[in-house]
């Protein structure tokens, strides 16, 4: 068996590490929702950006 794990598994982990990192963020940023929504959506862009410019 191979144990090394493959490119597809180790992007889909970097994937969601990433999509749970935003996640974290929105709800830490959803505290100052009124004052934040601007800058959730830019994270929102710039997160799926940074993950298929990456991959």
């Amino acid at each position: 068996m191979n144990k090394e794990p493959t490119v597809d598994s180790q992007i889909a982990t970097k994937r969601s590490l990433k999509s749970n990192t935003t996640i974290l963020e929105l709800h830490q940023l959803g505290i100052n929702t009124h004052y934040s929504a601007p800058l959730i959506i830019r994270n929102i862009f710039k997160s799926i950006y940074i993950s298929y410019v990456i991959t």
